[in-house]
């Protein structure tokens, strides 16, 4: 087979045409993302409990929330967290379940409970992880906040109309009210009371159906409808009416104003008010897809309403990955052309040349895999194609030395090619399958790290016997095209400098090589002390392990818990404070960048919010600062950190101030709250 492809004039130009033709194909098509999906598969369900202590939502809530989730088929894992005035349970499914079926069955039972406290507000169940954020857009400028909460409303229904976007999420909103104040006196003077003034308004605002008339055209549907929907249609709402024909209306009796339900509630982005729309996409559609939409749409935003209102991209998750794809990208393409380099001083320029042609074909196999299997181009698939470079040009490189070691010899091109190839196929074979043998265990790692490490055998190993194929039914080929006819010709100057400083080198290796045989047991002792060295600074901590990486992020976050029961005032000075610490700390950072750019780009305010924590209430905030790239800002995170806890200083009755970035990969934050975990496992 090996012969008869090397003397075949076009077979082994049609294979290879044919693997880069179908990586081709696979490759636009491969989700772009920073890490694989290994989030599991869970339900979480949410139930308010207004009033209630921690103690009193486990007893009414998470204890019987406990007991009838456990009836539910392919249950994992239930954890109910009590916290004052809510309960949070999360339902863990096993990898063989089915979701849908999991989440009907969990409702039914929920529904079935007949003691839950009927002050408790209904549970919402909803599927986490279901989608991912891509960015946010900050909405702002020189209107009203009535104004501002309506035009978002009307850009939420255009982003879910986009292509890739699955759900958009409004930040700093609550629900919109109508409050009515009536004094005490004027109730006594028309003999009113405070029922007397909500039976009026719940009688004279009715949405209802008022059946059908049936004609023998058609049939005509009655509905009634008498909704006050605006501050001056409520206020003109008759109240009391008089038999000479007066009417007193709510609007003579009571003083009417719009507010929200939740008053901290609230978004400050760059120190204005403002109203957050996070983007979400499908964990399986590509984030940088999205992203390009996003960024068209809001530029032909900008343009249309002419600067009336400002639109600005905030917590842009898509930057990490698109930084660290091209800086690996990059990487790799450097290292394929020094390769090539340093190949061309060994062989022919043309033989180094069709040795390097085999990665285009690894990376093509292996594209067609991941496009098989379901897999995205993310930073750990990345790194596998990375070290295949090292391994697919150590099986060339050896290949390509024997055959023309076998041409050399006197062999003719298709001989050698030939022979050449047949006499290594022992060692490539055994080489790769000791490669399998070694990363195929990662396959089958359990829990999160698992998931994020099984891509990486099934992409290396997919490249490796895509580049087997192109090295012995292609690769023989090619180099026999290459070979010719052998003419006697005076080498270069530089040929000649450079095989003479090699055969130096080469003798000198060989010498040190004696050298060691002489002394063996010197360079054994030498060996057993570095090993013992070695494994004296891993017990001894001085080389930290860890599973994943820290990656730099461009977004920090300053994460504030205060007491419970702190006024929003408060809290908004505390925020304040952090926040003007940052902008100092931009002001001296800045002129460091590149081109003098700002390091901070945005930086925003919510309150209501604290991730860790998990609470709400106008006593938790967070602070976050979009930073200038992390491809090119001159301070990393750590310093950045630092720095800004020792310009925010100490803040009194603060319970925690937690600075750190959203974590990218299966590192869970730490979970710092006033509640209790009941867990059933299974």
């Amino acid at each position: 087979m090996i012969r008869w492809f090397a003397g075949h004039p076009t077979a082994g130009n049609l294979l290879l045409i044919l693997i880069l033709a179908v990586g081709l194909f696979a490759a636009p098509n491969l989700t772009r993302e920073t890490f694989p999906d290994y989030l599991p598969p869970e339900v979480s369900i949410t139930m308010e409990y207004r009033g209630a202590t921690a103690a009193d939502v486990e007893e009414a809530i998470c204890q019987r929330l406990g007991e009838a989730l456990q009836r539910v088929d392919y249950m994992k894992e239930v954890s109910c967290t009590a916290r004052d005035n809510q309960a949070q349970t999360i339902a863990s499914m096993e990898p063989r379940g089915d979701m849908g079926r999991f989440l009907d069955d969990i409702r039914t039972e929920i529904e079935a409970l007949t003691d839950l406290p009927e002050e408790a507000e209904d549970p919402v169940i909803r599927e986490l992880y279901r989608t991912s954020l891509v960015a946010a857009i900050a909405v702002y400028g020189p209107m009203s906040f009535s104004h501002l909460e309506a035009y978002t409303s009307q850009l939420e229904d255009r982003l879910f109309a986009m292509d890739g976007v699955a759900d958009v999420i409004p930040v700093g909103l609550s629900q919109r009210q109508w409050h009515i104040e009536v004094s005490r006196e004027l109730l006594r003077q028309y003999g009113l009371g405070v029922r007397d003034i909500a039976r009026a308004i719940n009688s004279q605002n009715l949405d209802m159906p008022l059946g059908t008339i049936e004609t023998d055209s058609q049939d005509i549907q009655l509905r009634f409808v008498d909704e006050r929907r605006s501050l001056q249609a409520l206020a003109e709402l008759p109240v009391i009416g008089g038999a000479a024909g007066a009417v007193l209306t709510l609007g003579d009796i009571a003083t009417i104003t719009e507010a929200h339900e939740r008053e901290e509630e609230r978004v400050d982005f760059n120190g204005q008010r403002a109203i957050v729309l996070e983007i979400h996409k499908n964990r399986h559609d590509d984030a940088l897809r999205v992203m390009d939409s996003l960024e068209a749409f809001i530029d032909e935003e900008k343009g249309r309403r002419g600067g009336n209102v400002e639109l600005e991209i905030t917590q842009n998750m898509t930057s990490i990955v698109k930084d660290r794809l091209q800086m690996l990208v990059g990487n790799g393409i450097t290292g394929l052309l020094l390769v090539g380099l340093v190949m061309a001083l060994f062989f022919r320029p043309r033989l180094a040349f069709w040795a390097l042609f085999g990665l285009p074909a690894a990376f093509a196999g292996a594209f067609v895999v991941m496009a098989l299997t379901g897999l995205s181009l993310n930073m750990i698939t990345l790194v596998a194609l990375l070290m295949a470079i090292g391994i697919v040009m150590d099986d060339s490189v050896v290949i390509t030395d024997n055959i023309a070691q076998w041409h050399a010899d006197g062999n003719s091109p298709l001989e050698a090619a030939a022979k050449g190839t047949r006499e290594i196929l022992p060692g490539v074979l055994s080489s790769f399958l000791t490669t399998v043998s070694v990363f195929i265990p990662l396959a089958f790692l359990a829990g999160e790290l698992g998931a994020v490490l099984e891509v990486l055998p099934v992409v290396l190993i997919a490249a490796l016997a895509a580049s087997l194929i192109e090295a012995f039914w292609i690769l023989p080929h090619h180099l026999k095209s290459g070979l010719g006819k052998r003419r006697e010709k005076a080498p270069s100057r530089f040929r000649s400098a450079f095989d003479t400083g090699f055969e130096s080198v080469r003798e000198k290796v060989g010498q040190l090589a004696d050298g060691a045989i002489r002394f063996r047991y010197g360079v054994l002792a030498a060996m057993l002390l570095i090993l013992l060295g070695s494994v004296g600074l891993m017990a001894g901590g001085h080389v930290r392990m860890e599973a994943m990486p820290e990656i730099d992020g461009d977004v920090l976050e300053a994460r504030v818990l205060m007491p419970q029961g702190t006024p929003l005032h408060q809290t908004r000075a505390i925020t304040e404070r952090i926040t003007s610490a940052m902008l100092r700390l931009n002001e001296e950072y800045t002129p460091d960048q590149p081109d003098k750019q700002a390091l901070v780009q945005n930086i925003q305010t919510r309150f209501n919010q604290h991730a860790d924590a998990g609470e709400k209430g106008a006593h938790v905030a967070t602070v976050m600062a979009d930073l200038l790239t992390a491809e090119l800002r001159t301070v990393d995170l750590a310093t950045l950190t630092d720095r800004w806890y020792e310009e925010i200083g100490d803040i009194p009755s603060l319970i925690a101030l937690n600075i750190q970035e959203p974590g990218f990969g299966p590192r869970a934050s730490p979970l710092k709250c006033a509640c209790k975990v009941l867990t059933w496992m299974s």
